[in-house]
């Protein structure tokens, strides 16, 4: 069994944004009252507005692929949660400020037990988590902040640099690992905010390359979500090494 590695706990984490999703294969089929029925078991948590959003739209889709795709947004009272509802995914964004992974994923738990109940999901086909960390560290050594290293010189003296200058520069690498059974997309962006430091937006995110969790049993999910989450600290810790200075 893998064993957890333990992360310190940042206290100003740089987090933008956190999302959870899962698509799947619902064996109900009348999605409109399955979405009703969700949105009345959370209504204790969200307000709710539909979005008609049809990923396949067009004059000859069939009215029942039409219901399946639209997408339905609940929102917490205090907007920092946005759950998106379609009948083949669910996906819950937690806004800054983020409180805790404890926090995010019992908020997930609590939308997927009204989301799988309503729609009776026969199969999970994906499971992954995002991380879109935004934060500015010091122009000078940026180096010893920040290693992974995209193309990028802060300054120049030769008389190519002095007729332009560096806006932003973006970065993006696949990383594999067996450990966790997972892929990770990571999109890196470096912005020179001024002389003195730079802006970092580090995007993670992990795909489970294991087999589905049941949908019947959420601790298989839990599980799951767990073991990306712990491939996400890996990559942001061992990348942002001076991470505890920063944000704590």
């Amino acid at each position: 069994m893998m064993q957890r590695q333990d992360y310190p706990n940042l206290t100003n984490a740089p987090i933008d944004e956190a999302i959870i999703t899962l698509t799947v294969r619902p064996t109900g089929k009348d999605y409109q009252q399955a979405f009703g029925e969700i949105c009345n078991a959370l209504q204790k948590y969200y307000h709710h507005q539909r979005r008609a959003v049809h990923e396949f739209g067009s004059e000859d889709t069939s009215t029942s692929q039409s219901e399946e795709n639209d997408i339905f947004e609940l929102i917490s009272a205090d907007q920092k949660n946005i759950l998106r509802i379609s009948g083949g995914e669910l996906s819950l964004h937690r806004l800054k400020p983020y409180v805790s992974w404890e926090e995010f994923e019992k908020s997930f738990k609590t939308a997927w037990n009204a989301y799988a109940t309503s729609l009776q999901i026969e199969k999970i086909k994906t499971v992954e988590i995002r991380y879109i960390n935004n934060f500015n560290i010091p122009t000078e050594n940026w180096t010893d902040y920040l290693l992974m290293w995209p193309a990028f010189q802060v300054e120049s003296e030769s008389d190519y640099s002095a007729s332009m200058h560096m806006v932003e520069t973006f970065s993006r690498y696949t990383l594999a690992s067996e450990r966790y059974v997972a892929n990770a997309f990571v999109d890196l962006i470096l912005k020179p905010e001024n002389r003195e430091y730079l802006q970092v937006i580090i995007s993670i995110n992990i795909h489970s390359k294991a087999g589905t969790a049941d949908p019947r049993m959420y601790p298989a999910i839990a599980a799951t979500l767990s073991r990306l989450r712990d491939f996400k600290n890996e990559i942001f810790f061992a990348n942002v090494p001076k991470a505890e200075e920063l944000f704590s």
